[in-house]
């Protein structure tokens, strides 16, 4: 669930190309996420099969399914936004997605981008470097690129005006946390506010008829 810059970037975009081919990097956002709970900002990591010493092209990536990640997750996002506004809305899908994942890496992504641009309803872009998989029923083809943050530094030059200023639930705990997972955008100001960012901030969105 990518933080709300790199989405931005990815609506920007027809057609993204998720270099599948190239080697797998550590510290990105492939494999994690970051939410906000009542002790500040929170990772969410996925473990890999073969961990810090991988070696490997991104989509040879799998999933270590011998770590509970998922629950824990589930128990983390819940937790953190089960008393938000939007998050009865979406909880029901969103455990199944957590509970029923597949094995690699990058299918993962996509299918949480697939959910998230189900939600909220607008264009979902081609994604070039994938083949057809028959799990999920998940499709891809195309062409062109976006930047991927680093975990480290997602933050800087954020702060302004960049991005969308929304109530956050442990806000008057923490004070506001920018560019959180979308998950955080989503479940707190719901999908019309994020689809009013996204086509003020792009203008060739358009809402799927």
């Amino acid at each position: 669930m990518p933080c709300l810059s790199l989405f931005k970037a990815m609506c920007r975009y027809q057609t993204i190309n998720l270099q599948l081919d190239q080697p797998y990097g550590k510290m990105s956002f492939r494999n994690r996420c970051i939410i906000a709970d009542s002790q500040g900002m929170q990772t969410l990591s996925i473990p890999i099969r073969g961990g810090r010493g991988f070696r490997g092209p991104y989509n040879s990536v799998v999933i270590d399914d011998r770590q509970p990640w998922n629950l824990h997750h589930w128990r983390a996002v819940y937790s953190a936004y089960g008393r938000s506004p939007w998050f009865e809305f979406y909880a029901n899908d969103l455990k199944e997605l957590y509970f029923f994942p597949p094995k690699g890496l990058a299918d993962w992504n996509i299918l949480c981008l697939q959910w998230l641009f189900n939600i909220l309803n607008i264009p979902y872009p081609r994604l070039d470097g994938l083949e057809q998989s028959d799990e999920h029923d998940v499709k891809h083809h195309g062409y062109s690129a976006y930047e991927d943050p680093n975990p480290r530094d997602f933050q800087s030059g954020h702060s302004g005006d960049y991005l969308p200023k929304y109530i956050q639930v442990f806000q008057e705990k923490n004070g506001f946390i920018p560019n959180l997972s979308m998950l955080d955008f989503v479940f707190c100001a719901g999908p019309s506010s994020v689809r009013e960012w996204l086509y003020r901030e792009n203008e060739h969105i358009d809402e799927k008829p």
